[in-house]
């Protein structure tokens, strides 16, 4: 195993906090009515939205680099998170501001058909449907992943045609995360029925860090961020080992399923 991944002796980042969260109350629907959230009725857009201007929306974690300075943290975390990478970028997305109708707009209209996988058509000689699709301010827009990837910030022009970005692993078989578990939090932590992990046996805090910041940004989940589920793992699994991570594609997933959460 390569040394980054030992536990640092002198990090004291504090851990997140772990213990059951009371679930609020939905929020007060004041979109209703709102002209960039009118669907048609029956689809699926329309159920999306239905649902979603009722729910609360999270904040994205964003890394403190103060701090990291302070607990003299910086060049490890550098190592897995180096500037102005598709990571350090996924994680500036936190400084971006947030308009709640757009982003129930946003998601409600989100489709992804991952490149490569078969799609329904509906009937013979129907367009394929375009790989990310979504309603934003009244305007209908569809693009390739690719092209997602650029406009949203992951990645610049020029890496779309190089490893960083054609390499990236969309999964990793569940043996291997299974035993980066092991690595990380021990033998007996992982809950093989439930395929999850509670985020308190993470020895090492900075890495429980880091899981907060996946668990707030690109790995989708409710009320349940004391776990660390596979999807987490993966995501955590291609950070600390440095490994080409196809981000894009997992943003496109997580948006795709926002209506779920």
């Amino acid at each position: 195993m390569e040394d980054d991944l030992m536990p640092g002796d002198d990090i004291h980042i504090e851990p997140v906090q772990q213990g059951p969260r009371r679930r609020q109350r939905p929020p007060v629907d004041t979109l209703q009515g709102h002209p960039y959230l009118e669907f048609p009725d029956g689809t699926d857009a329309a159920r999306h939205c239905q649902k979603l201007r009722r729910m609360h929306v999270g904040s994205h974690a964003s890394i403190d680099w103060d701090a990291i300075e302070e607990i003299a943290e910086t060049p490890r975390v550098r190592r897995f998170i180096p500037i102005d990478s598709p990571w350090h970028r996924l994680f500036d997305l936190a400084h971006t501001p947030t308009y709640r109708e757009l982003l129930v707009e946003f998601i409600s209209s989100f489709t992804f058909h991952p490149p490569g996988e078969p799609v329904p058509i509906p009937y013979p000689g129907a367009p394929h449907p375009p790989e990310v699709s979504f309603r934003l301010a009244g305007v209908q827009r569809s693009m390739t992943l690719a092209e997602f990837a650029v406009r949203c910030g992951l990645y610049m022009q020029e890496e779309i045609e190089t490893e960083i970005y054609t390499a990236g692993l969309v999964v990793v078989e569940k043996p291997t995360l299974v035993g980066f578990w092991q690595v990380i939090a021990g033998e007996n932590h992982w809950e093989h029925e439930k395929s999850k992990g509670r985020v308190s046996f993470v020895r090492d805090p900075l890495y429980r860090y880091l899981h907060h910041l996946l668990a707030t940004s690109i790995s989708a989940r409710g009320y349940s961020r004391e776990w660390c589920t596979t999807t987490d793992l993966f995501f955590l699994y291609c950070l600390l080992y440095r490994r080409p991570c196809a981000l894009a594609h997992g943003l496109a997933q997580y948006f795709a399923s926002g209506h779920h959460r």
